[in-house]
């Protein structure tokens, strides 16, 4: 139980923890442990304990209000006000995550820290439990996107209305921040199984309707990006273990590029290939205006993952022994930011040194597992709450966000509109006609 109360001699509030029950004593010193460490604005600090007929309290300085109860009082503020509040709590928290790790080697996380407001300051105040607490607070931002408020800046702001007070607002904060607070509103399009053919772009914008899962039927190509930063890793093994689960696979990877696996069956290999997607963010409307649109923008998306999976069912009694040969991640790669499989992407063969490949048929006939190929695309979208944010933020920053001015100021690559829109399964290789 917790509760606001004042302390004799004292003329601010304190917050009290009351411990109550079989477990109290446990709890209670399990808990001021830690407490007692803490020296950080942004961090409880335990001012004192007691004791009293069966009772255990903590008490901690300052009275301190939850994060949720807090930010309920700003329902109504608008996008940019609401980046402004996360922007401002994401700097406390950063700071008080880097006092962690460096007096106690201890990472915190905005998921699972409770979160308070200090009445006195109206600064951020974490609870750095190992505890679990199921709600989003506001974002863990990159540590270069981070942002130390000026002494002026404070919450006052989002109460005030007047002009001054949403310029003070977009004057404080860097474009990367707001571009990095934005970013954590996108939402994932379920994955998007396509034909293994397909060429695919990473960073390539789709129009998708929310209610389709078939890029084939309804997705058109609407711009693309060249060139484009890309995430490439190589391959991940897992073997298939009891209910279902997956383990880390040792492999070899050899001298040619091609990974050697010895003779295994219930295998997952999968690669991914990522794009961030903060150029978007920087000329969003422009493509927007360009191509007229002025609702429902969640139903375009970029592509910002391409995942190649290869799968190989269960072995049981009487499989050959083996090696499993799967090509070099570049073998993926048909251009800057193009991808699909390769005509011979693995393949069984008796030899360790893979000097002999059986064929698919040959490889069936002598009892080797079947390997199977799949390939998914994540698209991420946001609603248009979000791009209307972006175009009052950009405007008040002095750029034209009918342009693509901020994206050239960031020094980022620039999209290209596709015109006419190109039907996503309209060719078997779509994007040889972006090349």
């Amino acid at each position: 139980m917790i509760h606001c109360a004042r302390i004799d001699g004292h003329k601010s509030d304190m917050t009290v923890t009351i411990y109550q029950g079989d477990r109290a004593e446990r709890d209670w010193l399990k808990d001021i442990s830690p407490y007692s460490r803490l020296r950080h604005p942004n961090l409880l600090q335990l001012y004192g304990v007691a004791i009293s007929s069966g009772l255990h309290a903590a008490v901690f300085r300052d009275e301190l209000i939850p994060y949720g109860l807090f930010v309920e009082r700003f329902r109504d503020i608008t996008h940019v006000q609401r980046m402004y509040l996360w922007a401002y709590c994401a700097s406390d928290f950063c700071l008080a995550r880097e006092y962690m790790q460096m007096m106690f080697h201890q990472n915190i996380y905005p998921r699972v820290s409770k979160t308070w407001i200090r009445s006195s300051t109206g600064r951020l105040c974490m609870e750095p439990m190992e505890r679990f607490y199921p709600c989003y607070v506001f974002p863990d931002i990159p540590a270069e996107s981070s942002w130390t408020p000026s002494e002026s800046d404070s919450f006052t702001v989002l109460h005030e209305a007047q002009p001054e007070s949403y310029m003070e607002i977009v004057s404080s904060m860097p474009l990367e921040l707001y571009h990095s607070l934005c970013w954590n509103l996108f939402h994932d399009i379920p994955h998007i199984k396509i034909p293994q053919s397909e060429m695919m772009r990473v960073g390539t914008i789709i129009f998708c309707p929310s209610s389709t899962e078939s890029l084939d039927s309804h997705g058109q190509i609407v711009a693309f990006l060249e060139p484009v930063s890309l995430h490439f890793n190589g391959w991940n093994c897992s073997c298939s273990g009891p209910n279902g689960s997956y383990t880390s696979l040792a492999s070899n990877l050899l001298d040619n590029g091609w990974t050697r696996i010895h003779d295994e069956g219930g295998l997952l290999m999968f690669m991914r290939i990522s794009y961030e997607g903060r150029d978007w963010l920087s000329q969003a409307n422009y493509i927007f205006g360009q191509l007229h649109v002025n609702s429902n923008h969640h139903n375009y998306g970029y592509i910002h993952r391409c995942d190649f999976q290869l799968w190989i069912s269960p072995t049981g009694p009487g499989v050959p022994s083996g090696y499993l040969f799967v090509c070099p991640p570049e073998d993926l790669q048909v251009g800057p930011s193009l991808f699909r499989w390769p005509d011979c992407p693995a393949y069984w063969s008796r030899d360790p040194n893979g000097l002999d490949p059986l064929d698919a048929e040959e490889a069936a006939r002598l009892g080797y597992p079947t390997i199977k190929l799949h390939r998914y695309v994540r698209l991420q979208s946001c609603y248009s709450e979000v791009y209307t944010g972006l175009r009052q933020f950009h405007k008040a920053k002095g750029f034209d966000p009918d342009s693509q001015e901020v994206a050239r100021h960031l020094g980022h690559s620039l999209f290209k509109l596709v015109d006419p829109p190109i039907p996503f399964g309209a060719v078997p290789f779509t994007y040889s006609q972006l090349l």
